[in-house]
């Protein structure tokens, strides 16, 4: 078995996490002796990792920033002279920095090193500090391949950092999978979810963040509430959690919302659910819209940078409202209360994702590039 390592941050539930253990898996599963390494092994999802994927532990320490990152290069220096990988897949923008200054100091190391892109870089460059910027910039050049989560996000990286676009490829995240449907059939927990209720019942599932901007959903939700029956369920985790909370608390919408945190089993929500809302800044490919669209769920969302209007294929597979406007977010989010579009149209589409196209396009990358 051909061993191979991806690198990310930690175990806490975003995205990009949740893809990666399920590329793992996946990989595994098709030959692959597998590791995730990580900076801390922290994080809801560190339970959810297969027991036959090792978790190799950094352990860098909660000292100052500067000092983690540079702890963080010796380690990983320490892991590419060892020469133990076929191939190292960093996970986000700022662990391919690490990585490829890391595989740059290392002087044994033969490692091919794949960089990952999950987020819109024209909204990174904007969050990101100008030397960070630079840095990557430069340093993304030492990839031997980029894999960007859609095609407007790798559009976006090419036109922003002038990367030869021969090193970039898209792959979609391995979203899809009959493991998927089969929770999704799962009875619901939550009693707004119940089949005979008599109002409506809109979700929302992402770390409470400024980008995932769970603020704008909120004020939509004070007008939408005179207009119609209407609770929001809240799945997820974040910083903003007791700031978003108060925000419901001085507008009087407490009883109409439930922050309800992370769920082993969002699906079983999204299946019940009369609409999901992404109320997103930016994104790369967000997994949950796919999600949805899997379990069956009408789709309202920010037609931010990048991968919404790709994954709906502009409004054919959902309702597209603009970036940051609560009254035409709320505007589509009532459309598609009144007309939604077909369940069965839906999960079709959203085959588009399946784990087993994604894998495919892994596996032959890896190859390619373990074989030179």
């Amino acid at each position: 078995m051909q061993k191979i390592a991806f690198y990310m941050h930690n175990f806490n539930g975003g995205g990009a996490e949740k893809v990666t253990i399920t590329l793992a898996d996946l990989l595994y599963k098709d030959g692959f002796d597998v590791s995730i390494i990580v900076k801390n092994n922290t994080g809801v999802l560190s339970s959810t990792v297969p027991k036959y994927i090792k978790i190799i532990d950094l352990n860098v320490s909660n000292s100052t920033k500067i000092l983690r990152n540079i702890v963080n290069v010796l380690k990983l220096i320490q892991i590419f002279n060892k020469n133990e990988f076929k191939c190292i897949i960093s996970v986000t923008r700022g662990m391919n920095l690490i990585a490829s200054i890391a595989r740059r100091l290392a002087i044994k190391t033969n490692i091919p090193l794949l960089g990952t892109i999950h987020n819109s870089v024209s909204q990174e460059k904007i969050n990101y500090p100008k030397i960070k910027n630079y840095l990557t910039k430069k340093l993304d050049r030492q990839l031997n391949k980029i894999i960007v989560v859609s095609e407007d996000a790798r559009k976006e990286y090419v036109n922003l950092t002038k990367v030869d676009p021969n090193k970039t490829i898209t792959i979609y995240n391995p979203v899809v999978s009959s493991d998927i449907i089969r929770k999704s059939e799962n009875s619901c927990p939550h009693p707004w979810l119940k089949t005979n209720r008599n109002f409506k019942t809109i979700i929302t599932a992402g770390r409470l963040t400024y980008q995932k901007n769970q603020i704008l959903l909120l004020e939509m939700l004070i007008k939408l509430k005179e207009e119609v029956d209407v609770r929001l369920i809240i799945l997820g985790e974040g910083e903003l959690r007791k700031e978003l909370e108060l925000f419901c608390k001085n507008n009087n919408i407490e009883k109409f919302v439930d922050f309800v945190g992370f769920v082993d089993n969002p699906y079983s929500y999204f299946k019940h659910a009369d609409a999901f809302i992404l109320s997103s800044r930016y994104e790369g490919l967000p997994t949950v819209l796919i999600e949805a669209l899997a379990c069956g769920c009408n789709i309202v969302s920010t037609d931010c940078p990048t991968g919404p209007k790709e994954i709906l294929d502009e409004n054919k597979y959902g309702f597209l409202c603009k970036l940051n406007d609560s009254d035409d977010l709320l505007l589509k989010t009532k459309k598609c209360l009144n007309n939604p579009i077909n369940k069965s149209k839906l999960v079709k589409h959203s085959l588009e994702y399946s784990t087993e196209k994604s894998k495919s396009q892994y596996v032959k990358l890896m190859r390619e590039v373990i074989n030179g």
